[in-house]
Parts: C-alpha cells; sequence; structure tokens
C-alpha cells in the first residue's frame, strides 16, 4: 500500500491539532510490518525543516498571550473561593511559563517528542529521487496554471511529478494533506478532479485521498491489528536491550502467543538472538530454543543470509549437544 503523506500532516503535529503522535507510531509499526510503503521526497523534508521552527514559534506566541485572568466581583473576596480561584490563576500561570520555557529549550535542541517521532519515520520511508525532468515539468505545470501548486511556487508540482514518475502503474495511491490544492474547489473533502483524471489516465489506477491520518487508519486498519503491530514492534526492540535472563524470558513467552511475523520482525528476532547475550546464552532453555527453531521453520529463505548461517548453526548446535557453540 503507497501512501504520501504532505508536509503540512507533519508539521501539524507541532501546533494546533486533533491528531495525536500515537497515529505516527502506529504509522512506523505498519511500515515495518510491510504492510505501509511511505512515498517521501527531499521536497518533503526540505519543507519541514523550513517551516518546523516556524510553526513551533507560532504556538509559543499563543501560549505566551494565553494568561489565566478570571476577574471577580469585590462582594466576593469574603469567601474562601475567592482566594482558591485567585491562587489556581497563580499556579496555572507560573506552570505556563515553565511549559514555555521547556518547549523552547527541547525545540531549539530537537526534542520534542514529535522531533525523533518523525525523524524515525523519515528513516523508515521510501526516498523518491528527484530528476531535472521533474522540475521543469513542474514549472511548464504552473506556468499553465494546473493544479497542484501556486504561481511562484514549485513544491506541490514538485511532489505531483515525481509521484507520477515514481509508482508502477496499475498501483493506486493514498494520499494525506490538508492542501486545497489537492482537494476539489467544490467539495474539499474530494480529490482535485483535475489530478484525479489525469492519475487514472497515466497509471490506470486509483487516487485515495485523506485530509486525515486517523481517518486513513479507520478506513484501512482495526485497532486490534494496529495495536498488534504495536505490540510486536515493543517487545522485538525490548528483546534487543534486554539485560536480564527473567526479562528475555518474560519477552519470549509474549512473543510465543504472537501467531505471525513479518519478514522484518523475523531478521530483527535472530540479530538480537545472535548480538544479546542474555538470549543467546540461554538459547539452550528449552521454551526459547523451541521458539526460534519454530519462528524460522519454513521461512529460512526469508532471513538474510549473513545471519542464517549463525542462527541455524546455534539451534542446531544446542539441538544436537544440549550446549552453546563458542565458536559463532
Amino acid at each position: 500500500m503507497n501512501i504520501f503523506i504532505d508536509t503540512n500532516i507533519f508539521l501539524s503535529f507541532f501546533h494546533y491539532s486533533s491528531e495525536d503522535l500515537g497515529q505516527l507510531k502506529k504509522l512506523i509499526a505498519l511500515i515495518r510490518g510491510g504492510r505501509v510503503r511511505l512515498l517521501i521526497t527531499k521536497q518533503i523534508i526540505d519543507e519541514f525543516k523550513r517551516n518546523r521552527q516556524k510553526k513551533i514559534n507560532d504556538v509559543i506566541k499563543r501560549l505566551i498571550d494565553m494568561k489565566v485572568q478570571v476577574s471577580l466581583p469585590q462582594m466576593a473576596k469574603q469567601y474562601e473561593e475567592y482566594n482558591a480561584i485567585q491562587e489556581s490563576q497563580r499556579t496555572c500561570n507560573e506552570n505556563r511559563s515553565k511549559l514555555i520555557d521547556k518547549l523552547i529549550s527541547d525545540a531549539k535542541g530537537n526534542n520534542l517528542e514529535a522531533d525523533s517521532i518523525i525523524q524515525e519515520l523519515f528513516s523508515e520511508a521510501e526516498k523518491l529521487p528527484l530528476t531535472d525532468e521533474n522540475v521543469a515539468k513542474s514549472r511548464l505545470r504552473i506556468e499553465l496554471g494546473n493544479p497542484p501548486g501556486k504561481a511562484g511556487s514549485l513544491g506541490d508540482a514538485i511532489n505531483w511529478e515525481i509521484l507520477l514518475d515514481s509508482i508502477k502503474e496499475g498501483d493506486d495511491l493514498y494520499i494525506v494533506t490538508e492542501d486545497t490544492d489537492f482537494a476539489s474547489p467544490l467539495d474539499a473533502s474530494l480529490f482535485n478532479p483535475y489530478l484525479d483524471e489525469e492519475w487514472k489516465e497515466l497509471k490506470k489506477s486509483e487516487v485515495i485521498f485523506y485530509k486525515k491520518l486517523s481517518l486513513f487508519f479507520n478506513d484501512h486498519f482495526s485497532e486490534i491489528e494496529l495495536t498488534t503491530e504495536l505490540e510486536k514492534e515493543q517487545l522485538i526492540a525490548e528483546l534487543f536491550n534486554s539485560n536480564s535472563f527473567s526479562m528475555t524470558h518474560s519477552i519470549i513467552a509474549k512473543l510465543r502467543k504472537i501467531p505471525n511475523f513479518s519478514k522484518k520482525q523475523l531478521n530483527d528476532i535472530v540479530i538480537a538472538a545472535i548480538s544479546n547475550d542474555q538470549i543467546y546464552w540461554i538459547a539452550i532453555d528449552p521454551e526459547i530454543h523451541s521458539f526460534l527453531e519454530s519462528i524460522l521453520k519454513g521461512r529460512e529463505d526469508e532471513i538474510d543470509p549473513e545471519f542464517l548461517p549463525k542462527i541455524l548453526y546455534v539451534i542446531n548446535k544446542i539441538k544436537a549437544y544440549g550446549e552453546i557453540p563458542e565458536d559463532l
């Protein structure tokens, strides 16, 4: 499933938005599970870098202006609630100031939670190349007045030309954007009819248009499926970092209950098994040995050739001699 997410969606996580960062975490899990192919361009990354601080600055200004001020009448002073309200105002404004200081500090160091999640997402995405032909076609598109984009701005046109150039004929594309240049002038919830017709003619497939990432998830992935993928990714990450035998046992016990793993998840488990001493040295344990053997059975051709001989050596040596090989 090919999905393209416009810059404005990523930037919304640094502003006021009804969306939650959990949506991006779900997307990472789906990409790693091989169920979604996130497409990204240098244009998107550059736009994000250019506008991130502008979005944050706007939020900071709003927070600074958002002082809590409750006007109370003189006749209320005799009541204890009057002092309680006054104290609440002071506390709220003090905490608002502290929050602003922390936001500014973390924003300068790219240490906001949104920063780490979006950078992780960018690293998982497939970067589409930009060619001189893409730029030339984009300029012509803008000069002719064809969507997407506006006079003097090539960004949307470049992204569209790259997508036309990169998606295989017959493959559908899911676009998530709040940019009105991609929307129908008559109904902003629908895809632009000019672009829709152009895509169908050139790619022989469909563009499915969304204004919010949450709407995409609601239509195509149930909450149960997403939760399962997130749990898999979290458990495998914990397996990499396990620092005790008991922790490894606990993680393996949970992984044993999961019916299937993607190719990437399978390889990640194998890498963890041959690189983390806490797993490697207790692989002789019947439950852990059985788990490793079961997930590999029939899927050996999906394991990276660099790691397959090592994990098979460990499993077979334990099976034959009941011991861990010392010369892995």
